[in-house]
C-alpha cells in the first residue's frame, strides 16, 4: 500500500492532463484514497466505484463488467450498496462500512463521511433521495430518507432518522432527528473540480 500512495503522490505532481475531466477523476481517485487511509478494503471499494462509474459515463464497452465487478467486490466483501449511477463528491470516506446503503437517487458531496449502517433513500420506489452538502458526518446507523436537503458540515447523531431538510452548520440526532445546535461551518478539505 505504502507504494501505491507514494507513485500517485509523485505521479500527483508529475503528471500533465489532456483535459480538465480527467484531471478531475483523477483527483477524486487520490482523495478517496486519502480519507480511507487505513482502511484498504475500502480504498479498493472506492477505487473500484469511481472506475466503473467513469467508464458508465464515458459509455466505453467495458462499462458493463466493470460495474459487474465493482458490485460484486461491495456486496460481498464490503457488504456496501452504492450504485455506480450516484453521484459522489471526492473524498468519501467509509468507516466500518458494512451494511451501508445509498439509494442511486442520492447526491453526496465533498469529504462526506458514512459510517456502517447509515441508509441514504427515498420512502417510496419513485420518490427523491437526500442532497447531502459538503463534509456531512453521519452516525452509526443514522438514516435519511425522501427528498430533502442536508447542508455542509452537518453532524448526525447514532441512530438518527432524518426525515426533514437541515440547514447547514447542524447536529442532529434522535428518532426523529432533532437538532441540538448550530456550529461554524469549517471548510471541507480536497480540491474541488468545477
Amino acid at each position: 500500500m505504502g507504494r501505491v500512495i507514494g507513485h500517485l503522490r509523485a505521479r500527483e505532481v508529475r503528471v500533465s492532463y489532456r483535459d480538465k475531466e480527467s484531471a478531475c477523476q483523477y483527483n477524486y481517485w487520490l482523495q478517496d484514497w486519502r480519507a480511507n487511509a487505513g482502511r484498504p478494503q475500502f480504498q479498493v471499494l472506492l477505487l473500484l466505484f469511481r472506475v466503473a462509474q467513469d467508464l458508465r459515463r464515458k459509455q466505453y464497452f467495458a462499462a458493463p463488467l466493470a460495474s459487474f465487478v465493482y458490485r460484486a467486490y461491495a456486496l460481498a466483501v464490503c457488504s456496501v450498496d452504492l450504485p455506480t449511477s450516484t453521484e459522489v463528491g471526492s473524498g468519501l470516506a467509509i468507516h466500518h462500512g458494512f451494511g451501508l446503503t445509498v439509494n442511486a437517487k442520492t447526491v453526496l458531496g465533498r469529504d462526506v463521511v458514512l459510517r456502517q449502517g447509515v441508509t441514504l433513500g427515498s420512502t417510496w420506489p419513485s420518490g427523491g433521495a437526500p442532497h447531502v452538502g459538503d463534509g456531512v458526518s453521519f452516525g452509526p446507523q443514522s438514516v435519511a430518507l425522501g427528498d430533502i436537503k442536508i447542508g455542509s458540515a452537518v453532524i448526525i447523531g447514532a441512530g438518527a432518522v432524518v426525515v426533514k431538510s437541515i440547514p447547514a452548520g447542524r447536529t442532529v440526532v434522535g428518532n426523529p432527528a432533532k437538532q441540538l445546535g448550530e456550529r461554524d461551518s469549517p471548510e471541507p478539505g480536497g480540491v474541488p473540480c468545477e
